[in-house]
């Protein structure tokens, strides 16, 4: 894993533990993206309008309902446009403050699935 906090720049990547796979010039990494600041009492569509200003995830359909159990919100959301397995949503709970801060739980529900005619193809390096 990428280490949280130990600063990266485009030729040091400091990880967690030792790496023991493939070369380094093999391998591909991807930084995670952040939504912009989401308010705890947004509406579907101000979630909705987030997540799609970033980066790869397009259309999603975002639903809100109520959960009186825990004094708060359930949120689903469905990629409509991307299709295949989508990565873990995660929170930053900085910025919130109240009695249950980080009250909160991730489950996916129905992992995406690619389409039969999906393909990849590597684009090597023409340098």
């Amino acid at each position: 894993f990428v280490h949280a906090t130990d600063p990266f720049t485009s030729e040091r990547l400091p990880l967690t533990q030792a790496y023991s796979g493939d070369y380094a010039e093999a391998i591909s990494v991807f930084a995670r993206s952040n939504s912009m600041p989401i308010s705890h009492d947004a509406t579907a569509g101000e979630v909705r309008n987030a997540l799609e200003q970033m980066p790869y995830i397009n259309n999603v359909d975002v639903r809100r309902e109520i959960d009186a159990a825990n004094d708060g919100y359930q949120w689903f959301v469905t990629f409509v446009t991307n299709t295949g397995p989508q990565p873990q949503f995660s929170v930053d709970t900085s910025n919130l403050v109240g009695t249950n801060p980080i009250g909160f739980s991730i489950t996916r529900m129905v992992p995406g699935l690619s389409p039969d005619d999906y393909a990849v193809t590597l684009i090597e390096n023409p340098t």
